[in-house]
């Protein structure tokens, strides 16, 4: 959890290249939310990290999303495509 953190002091240690999380892929965020009365967890991707992505970054971020989700033990996640209009 990123919390109090300074964005640019987290991604420095993300984006280090000897032992950060670099993958060659598009870097993106998944986030985890606990809704009072809701049984399970609500997850959303990239919520400001890519401000203007094309469709293929989109795929990556979705493609993101879903493999971290599958090593959470979510085989099948339902998705919901949405965006932010200005």
């Amino acid at each position: 959890m990123k919390g109090l953190v300074n964005s640019s002091i987290f991604l420095k240690a993300v984006l280090n290249e000897e032992v950060g999380l670099r993958t060659g892929k598009l870097l993106s965020h998944l986030a985890v939310l606990e809704i009072p009365g809701c049984e399970k967890l609500s997850y959303f991707t990239d919520g400001g990290m890519n401000t203007a992505p094309d469709l293929e970054a989109k795929k990556q971020i979705l493609t993101n999303g879903i493999e971290a989700l599958h090593a959470l033990g979510t085989p099948c996640p339902n998705v919901a495509l949405l965006t932010a209009n200005e």
